[in-house]
């Protein structure tokens, strides 16, 4: 399964948006950014399936969750940024 790391500036944004994609059914892993995404500082991300990252950024700004960016991981590790 493909996956989609979405950044947030801060562990309690990246929990604000956990919570809400688990009340709609979205399944989202809490993790450490990888280093090469963060922009600076600490990072914390949401790790959500590919199929399912357009509703997931859909209902962070409808609810007004400031996410930073969204990526998914290429072959190779490499990661591409996504622009939805």
């Amino acid at each position: 399964m493909s996956y989609a790391e979405i950044t947030f500036s801060s562990v309690t944004r990246a929990m604000e948006g956990k919570r809400l994609l688990a009340r709609e059914g979205i399944t989202a892993a809490l993790r450490r950014t990888p280093e090469s995404l963060r922009q600076r500082g600490c990072g914390y991300s949401l790790r959500v399936a590919q199929g399912r990252v357009q509703m997931a950024k859909n209902l962070l700004q409808h609810h007004e969750i400031p996410y930073q960016r969204i990526f998914t991981e290429q072959d190779g590790g490499k990661w591409q940024e996504v622009i939805l």
